[in-house]
């Protein structure tokens, strides 16, 4: 998960800079954006909205994890990891159909924070556990 927002990150600096938005695209809703985005977009832009959905999956995955292992600090983790990337998923709708720079700005900033706090779950995952008995 955390190879993959690194990935997405740099997927994501690079259509900030490289890759137009089709004119066609602006002033579309959430869920229209996201599938012009996949589907017409410029390829750099479809593989970021193609990879930010794996990511929403990835993280439902772990919540999953999260409850059937009953570890409270994972579950609260995970739930405000996957917020942030619902967060993201939503700045970057608004980038992709209306153009503003603060909701690419925002897409960044939110995974950049859902990436902190996936890497602070898997430290506390592996952390040296006391003995049974």
């Amino acid at each position: 998960m955390l190879i993959a927002l690194s990935v997405q990150t740099g997927l994501g600096l690079w259509v900030n800079i490289y890759a137009t938005i089709p004119q066609r695209d602006h002033g579309a809703g959430p869920i229209a954006a996201i599938g012009r985005a996949v589907s017409n977009g410029p390829v750099g832009l479809a593989i970021h909205g193609v990879l930010g959905l794996v990511l929403l999956v990835m993280s439902i995955s772990l919540l999953v994890r999260a409850v059937i292992a009953r570890d409270r600090f994972f579950l609260v983790i995970t739930v405000v990891g996957l917020l942030l990337l619902l967060s993201a998923t939503a700045s970057g709708a608004d980038f992709v159909g209306h153009g503003h720079a603060a909701a690419s700005l925002s897409m960044g900033e939110l995974t950049a924070a859902a990436q902190i706090l996936f890497a602070i779950a898997l430290f506390h995952l592996v952390r040296p556990r006391p003995p049974d008995g």
